[in-house]
């Protein structure tokens, strides 16, 4: 919001388009009425967050008759990176930045956040509780919230029933019958699963639901030790099986995000995907929209091997 300086987090402009839903009346972060026109700017790499808030703005202004909000956008592939070298830079910031939870942690380096980002706590208010506690926790920086998240980022199994059906296969309930299940499917030449290389993918999902962690609550990198190194070894195990019946589908780098996965979906060559919920909107629907109620989400696969394991699990966040 140029007028009064204002720079908004991740997804932070939900709080305050809430605030401004009073007709008659936008409240800047300052707590000063705005009046006439004002623009906001924002920098994002996810196009679905540009049509959120133009829609949202549309209907704020419908309201508002004597009140407009521009709302100006520009899409980039790394807006964190952008953002940093603009401020190094003394160029002028957006109002809005849209980033991934992994980058965020360096906004905190060196307590930047708190000259860069408005602290939003006060605005959330008691909707705090409307949100699972974790997802908070990612965007806060000495007990200060600095954005709010967009998804849950839960972990479901997405995948195509027909192809279950004609092979006679039943959608597994537990890792073991998830094996079992590939290999009945590979021998069909289908691959129940996606296999990626993020580090943060497959294994951590799997990794995390066992109940495994990487660092401990005094950020001591813990991955490698006691019960987290054997849950990083039967998941490993677990993987290991699955690529050697051909169960899982290869899909290196990039071509994650890309066209190769849609296109194993649509001839029959993949069955499904395990992906938490973000999937489904930014990935699985563009990509494959020929490909409409044809698809149902089942609920992950769960651990029997090991007590208080999840029933799902994360990844990502933005």
């Amino acid at each position: 919001m140029k007028p009064c300086g204002l720079r908004l987090s991740t997804i932070a402009i939900a709080a305050m388009l809430t605030v401004w839903a009073t007709p008659g009346l936008f409240a800047a972060g300052n707590g000063e009425e705005v009046s006439g026109e004002v623009t906001i700017t924002m920098w994002t790499h996810d196009a679905l967050y540009s049509q959120y808030f133009r829609k949202r703005v549309e209907g704020l202004n419908a309201q508002n008759p004597d009140r407009r909000i521009v709302f100006e956008v520009e899409e980039m592939p790394d807006p964190i990176t952008a953002f940093i070298s603009a401020y190094v830079a003394r160029e002028e910031l957006p109002d809005m930045i849209g980033t991934e939870q992994g980058w965020f942690p360096i906004l905190m380096e060196d307590d930047v956040i708190e000259d860069l980002i408005v602290d939003l706590t006060d605005l959330i208010g008691d909707r705090y509780s409307d949100f699972v506690e974790g997802r908070w926790a990612l965007y806060t920086h000495d007990e200060a919230i600095y954005g709010v998240e967009s998804a849950l980022t839960a972990v479901v199994y997405y995948y195509q029933p027909e192809l279950f059906e004609r092979y006679g296969v039943a959608i597994p309930v537990t890792w073991a019958e998830f094996v079992s299940a590939g290999r009945e499917l590979a021998e069909n030449g289908v691959s129940i699963g996606i296999m990626d290389d993020d580090p943060a993918g497959l294994f951590s999902m799997l990794f995390l639901q066992r109940g495994g962690q990487f660092f401990d609550r005094d950020t001591d990198l813990v991955f490698g030790m006691g019960e987290n190194r054997q849950h990083a070894i039967a998941v490993l195990e677990t993987l290991r099986e699955l690529i050697d019946a051909g169960a899982l589908l290869d899909v290196l780098g990039n071509e994650f995000w890309g066209s190769t996965i849609p296109s194993a979906f649509a001839s029959g060559r993949a069955a499904g995907i395990v992906a938490p919920d973000w999937y489904n909107t930014s990935l699985l629907q563009p990509g494959s929209e020929q490909m409409s109620g044809q698809w149902r989400a089942a609920p992950m696969p769960v651990w029997t091997d090991v007590a208080g394991s999840f029933s799902t699990s994360v990844w990502g966040g933005t």
